[in-house]
Parts: structure tokens; C-alpha cells; sequence
């Protein structure tokens, strides 16, 4: 298939100065060592204190988070270029979610238009192209419309990422745990058949580079994806090549799908603290098939991807790929 992104433009002479928010996050960390090495001024959001950490020291760190107002100003203030990462993938209310990842978001691209931020590129999710599926996915739609009236103030570019994958990701954990062993768990019932986009890590945080240094235009949100229609048994296919042997497909039956998720939500609201695995995911999960719709320049192989994925666990336990 042609590619629809390119993601490897030239530098222009006149590099933008980049304010980041999310930089401590699995897909942040790698875009911050991308963009530093392309030599531009960085400052980046967290919630600790980064001053003194000698692996990111031409950034200015700005110690906050994004229900902290000063905190962002300061990180804005000066930006050409504004990318905003962060967010929630779990919370314990639809509140919450709506707080975190679109109320911010909308704070965020106020403070752009008021300092004369000429760009803000926003990382949202593929989620938001149906929003009625659980309360992630509609904070993800409300944040994406709510940044739409700004486009008037600067450019925008709104990027909604399929699933992500690449090593150092504690979301993917438990997954590349048992692929290792030569288990894929698998959703049972209506989510056995669906098919998905992925895309590796790599890949977009070239992407996102490539935006921040470009000058083009884009008015439409971009759904970029490395590989465009993949089903689990792509994935064990890839994950036996690697590993030179059968990986078995662990079929969950939705049944116990459905009581796990419960399990979880009773877990989490028993102990305040928020569950990757809920109902909400679980809808998720049914809702069909997830594809993206951009192809991006030379993307990363899946064998490529899932290899430096799955190294970490086979190396502990003396193994090599």
C-alpha cells in the first residue's frame, strides 16, 4: 500500500523551541530523546523533580501537572510548538476521565491561543471516532472537539493513535509476558474476529518529530498506522517466527471476560485506585474492528516490533531471539 505519511522531512533552518507535556510517559520518553537530537529547545511537564537528572539535561523540566495552571503557563510560555501527550487511559469515573483528558486539554489550547503558540499537535486515540463505546473514548471526542474552536488562533494537528506497541510499556506487560512463554491470550466471543491497527512506538514518535518540524497544514484529524488490519493470529504468527516455535492462541471465554471486568471495577472502587482491565475496556474491546485509516513511510516490521518487545522477557530467563 502507498504510504499517506512521510515522516522523514528536512530540518528547517530555524528550529522550533517545543514545550511537552506526558514526557515521562512509555511513548514520551523516546520523543523527547527524538526531539533533543534534532538540537531544539525543550521544556517539558512533570510531576517530579527532573532539574538535577543528568539522562535529559538540555530540557527545562517545568514540575506540574495538568491540573496545575502555573505549571502550564510556565511550560507554554515561549513554545512555538505545543505537544500535548498526556492523559488518562484509566480512571475511576467518567468525571475523572472527562477532567483529565478533555477539560485539560481545552486549558491547554486556551493558554496556546493566549501566548501565540503557532502549532499544537495533540495525541488523542482512535477511541474518539466512537465515543458512545465507554467514557474513555467520549473524553477523548469531547477533547478533540473542544480544541477544534481553536483552530482560528494557530495550526492544529490531532493525532488519533491506534494501539501502540514497543519495549518498556507497562501496559503491554502481562501480554508480552505470556508471549514469551508461547501463550497469546486471546478475547473470546464477539472480540475473537476483530481486526486492528498498530503501530510501533518508533514510528510515531517519528511521526510526531516530523510534525513539529513541519510547516504543512493539516485540518483533518490523522489515524496513522504502521500495519493496518491485523487479527491475533497475525500476532502469533509473528510472536512463532521470532521465537522458533508455536504460540498458542489462549482463547477467554466472554463469560469469564465479563466476570473479570466486574471483579476489577468491584476491586477498584473498593481500593480507590483505577484498573487498566474494566467494563469500560472490556466494551471496548467488543466494539468491532479498530483501524486506522494513514499509512505511514517505511513503518517497522511486526516481527521487528514484537522481537524488541518480547527481548527483555526472554533475556531474564537466559534466552535470546
Amino acid at each position: 500500500m502507498p504510504s499517506d505519511i512521510q515522516i522523514n522531512p528536512s530540518i528547517p533552518e530555524s528550529s522550533p523551541r517545543v514545550a511537552l507535556t506526558g514526557g515521562t510517559g512509555f511513548i514520551g520518553q523516546r520523543l523527547l530523546r527524538e526531539l533533543a537530537a534534532q538540537g531544539l529547545q525543550i521544556s517539558a511537564l512533570t510531576r517530579q523533580h527532573m532539574e538535577n537528572d543528568a539522562r535529559h539535561k538540555d530540557i527545562r523540566w517545568v514540575t506540574g501537572d495538568l491540573s496545575t495552571p502555573d505549571a502550564l503557563e510556565r511550560l507554554i510560555d515561549g513554545a512555538d510548538c505545543v505537544l500535548h501527550l498526556a492523559g488518562a487511559t484509566k480512571a475511576l469515573t467518567a468525571g475523572e476521565f472527562h477532567a483529565i483528558n478533555a477539560d485539560a486539554t481545552h486549558r491547554i489550547a486556551q493558554l496556546c491561543a493566549q501566548k501565540g503558540v503557532k502549532h499544537l499537535i495533540f495525541l488523542s486515540s482512535l477511541a474518539a471516532t466512537r465515543p458512545f463505546v465507554s467514557p474513555y473514548a467520549a473524553s477523548k471526542a469531547a477533547a478533540e472537539q473542544m480544541i477544534e474552536q481553536f483552530r482560528a488562533d494557530m495550526k492544529i494537528t490531532i493525532i488519533r493513535a491506534p494501539a501502540v506497541l514497543g519495549p518498556e510499556d507497562s501496559a503491554t506487560y502481562p501480554l508480552f509476558v505470556n508471549l514469551a512463554r508461547g501463550l497469546l491470550p486471546v478475547p473470546g466471543g464477539a472480540a475473537r474476529n476483530a481486526r486492528f491497527s498498530i503501530i510501533d512506538v518508533a514510528d510515531l514518535t517519528a511521526l510526531l518529530t516530523s510534525l513539529t518540524l513541519s510547516s504543512a497544514e493539516t485540518k483533518t484529524p490523522i489515524a496513522p498506522f504502521g500495519h493496518e488490519n491485523l487479527s491475533w493470529s497475525d500476532m502469533a504468527a509473528s510472536a512463532s517466527r521470532i521465537l522458533n516455535r508455536p504460540v498458542r492462541q489462549l482463547v477467554i471465554p466472554g463469560v469469564v471476560m465479563s466476570a473479570a471486568a466486574r471483579v476489577a471495577d468491584l476491586f477498584a472502587k473498593l481500593n480507590g485506585r483505577a484498573q487498566v482491565f474494566s467494563s469500560d475496556k472490556l466494551r471496548e474491546m467488543r466494539a468491532g474492528d479498530w483501524i486506522a485509516t494513514s499509512a505511514i513511510d517505511n513503518p517497522i516490521s511486526l516481527d521487528d516490533t514484537l522481537r524488541r518487545c518480547l527481548t527483555p522477557f526472554l533475556e531474564q530467563s537466559g534466552k535470546t531471539v
